[in-house]
């Protein structure tokens, strides 16, 4: 692996291309009912950065993702898990 690897990157949250921004949507319309864990518009802040690790498609849109989250200012991580 080399350091311009894109399978082995964190993206910060308001730096996210295309695909990942879709990715985080889907996110954001899928977990509603966790209080505690951040809201759309925080995971595309410069605060958060963004790991891909499994994002599948149907068609143009996400069906299912695994992503993981860090806020490093606190030092919190946060997965999330979903498929339609």
């Amino acid at each position: 692996s080399t350091s311009g690897d894109v399978r082995a990157r964190w993206y910060r949250g308001d730096q996210l291309p295309t695909i990942l921004n879709d990715a985080v949507t889907f996110v954001g319309a899928s977990h509603d009912e966790i209080s505690w864990f951040p809201k759309e518009t925080e995971l595309k802040s410069p605060e958060f950065y963004v790991y891909p690790f499994s994002i599948y498609f149907h068609g143009l849109r996400p069906t299912a993702v695994e992503l993981i989250f860090v806020r490093p200012s606190d030092k919190m991580v946060f997965y999330f898990g979903a498929k339609t």
